[in-house]
């Protein structure tokens, strides 16, 4: 999302199942944006759940202005899904990058969508 318009810049969902493995979701708005000549610095990232170690590590290579997600690493975990055991916050932490991070935005909404599990 640009950071001064609020406007959508790249939409993206996960395409794992394609046998990529870093086929994310993050990766590939990321990607799609830079590609298309944005100014990844001036935007914000806003996923559904919190980013995993190499999407937070993208997010912070990109240089973006913040992220704001949904539902936790810990819920996903929880939940049954495959996840390292490091937050967003964390890898931000070990960055030279300052940028907010803000976890649980709409988590009533986006939890259920995680909360059976991975499927199949």
């Amino acid at each position: 999302m640009g950071a001064s318009t609020g406007e959508v810049i790249a939409a993206a969902g996960n395409q794992t199942t394609s046998g990529d493995p870093s086929a994310h979701a993050e990766v590939d708005v990321l990607r799609q944006a830079g590609l298309a000549g944005v100014d990844l610095t001036s935007t914000f990232l806003i996923t559904t759940a919190e980013s995993c170690a190499m999407c937070a590590a993208c997010a912070v290579w990109a240089g973006v202005q913040g992220v704001v997600y949904g539902t936790s690493i810990a819920f996903l975990k929880q939940s049954g899904w495959e996840q390292l055991d490091i937050t967003q916050p964390q890898i931000v932490a070990t960055s030279w990058l300052s940028m907010p991070v803000v976890g649980g935005y709409l988590r009533e909404v986006t939890d259920p969508l995680y909360s059976d599990g991975p499927p199949g």
